[in-house]
């Protein structure tokens, strides 16, 4: 039996490739947005992918079952308690179905969403009784179940039935602990095509259509210089999270990038939960902006010291940007807004300052959170 796991650090999302040695047949499950890295692992081994699946509607990103299906004779399968708008072959709980040598059994394990279902594999080179391994999509965590419910409770009773195997069984999640899963969405695709190249006049007028600009470069080069207006999430493995969390629904993004190398990484990291290919990016990136004698904004640090002494001397107020339990453990800030939505969504009119000025110059939070707030409209140092 063939086994492979694919995992996607930023969204905590984990696949998983199990291919029959003996037919060259395999087994996609959960698979993501892009399923290019499949095939290619496929092809490596010599398997052909036969069948694919996901575990329950995802919400957290998109699922790449759809395109998986458009990409050779994959028959698609889904949970029959799913309600799913694409053709599939329904599988029920108990069902066995095989791929040579490897046994699939179907589990419903409803409590995550109701219609989930579970693998459970068998390798029978192995022994064709005692199961291999699980592959337990979002219905467990390493230490826990996912959203434990009187319906979680009965899954665990059912898996302690189907087997007597000791616990060192590996048991395959298809969360980490990043995962951001809330209630199902239907499986989506959007059209892929090469975003385009942007001079510095084309940007400017797509931010007058009402694009955004999501700049990606890190914090100092955005704190050096930028685009008036821009969002700063910077690319790495928190990237889909907190661009997920401050980028409206739909929103026509803009890109400054650190490189043109880092187009497609970025650009898959918002397909993947659920945003079209962006309309554009700024070629030849903050140095073609500034040589084209566009407005720049800065966001200068401070220090530690000089933040005192300005607040000393009514100044400056500051604003915590973190956590509601880290702002409760003691913060010199009078104000909290802990939700990046809030800060890059308007919240900052929620803070209104003495003679409805600008008060807040400072904004107190680590890693990709101060960056963000501070990126939002308003702030001018943190």
């Amino acid at each position: 039996m063939f086994f492979r796991q694919f995992y996607l650090q930023g969204l905590g999302h984990a696949s998983y490739l199990v291919g029959s040695e003996e037919t060259g047949e395999a087994l996609l499950f959960d698979p993501q947005r892009d399923v290019a890295g499949y095939f290619a692992e496929a092809r490596m081994q010599g398997l052909r992918v036969r069948h694919a699946l996901d575990s329950h509607g995802h919400n957290d990103y998109l699922s790449g079952l759809t395109e998986v299906g458009e990409r050779g004779e994959v028959e698609l399968l889904a949970s029959a308690a799913a309600d799913v708008g694409f053709d599939h072959r329904p599988l029920r709980d108990g069902e066995r179905f095989d791929l040579g040598e490897v046994g699939f059994e179907v589990l419903h394990t409803s409590g995550h969403t109701p219609e989930h279902i579970s693998l459970l594999v068998y390798d029978g080179q192995a022994s064709a009784d005692e199961p291999a391994l699980l592959l337990s999509g979002g219905a467990l965590l390493v230490g826990d179940l996912a959203r434990p419910t009187s319906s979680a409770v009965r899954m665990r009773r059912r898996l302690r039935r189907r087997s007597s195997a000791p616990p060192s069984r590996p048991r395959s999640s298809s969360w980490r602990t990043t995962s951001r899963c809330s209630p199902p969405m239907s499986p989506g695709r959007c059209a892929l095509r090469e975003p385009p190249a942007s001079t510095p006049a084309a940007v400017k007028g797509l931010v007058q259509q009402g694009a955004v600009v999501l700049d990606t470069r890190p914090a100092e080069a955005f704190g050096g210089g930028h685009v008036p207006g821009a969002l700063n999430v910077g690319q790495g493995a928190a990237f889909p999270t907190w661009a997920g969390t401050v980028l409206d629904e739909g929103a026509a993004i803009v890109l400054v990038l650190d490189s043109p190398a880092d187009l497609w990484p970025v650009t898959w990291d918002l397909l993947r939960i659920g945003y079209d290919l962006p309309v554009g990016w700024l070629a030849g990136g903050m140095m073609a902006w500034r040589t084209a004698a566009l407005d720049v904004d800065g966001l200068p640090q401070i220090t530690v010291h000089e933040l005192k002494r300005r607040l000393a001397d009514g100044q400056v107020d500051l604003l915590d940007v973190r956590q509601p339990g880290e702002w409760g453990a003691g913060s010199r800030g009078r104000r909290h807004l802990s939700d990046g939505r809030r800060a890059a969504r308007g919240g900052w009119a929620t803070c209104p300052g003495p003679g409805g000025r600008w008060p807040w110059r400072a904004a107190r939070a680590t890693g990709p959170r101060w960056r963000t707030a501070s990126s939002s409209p308003g702030p001018t140092s943190r």
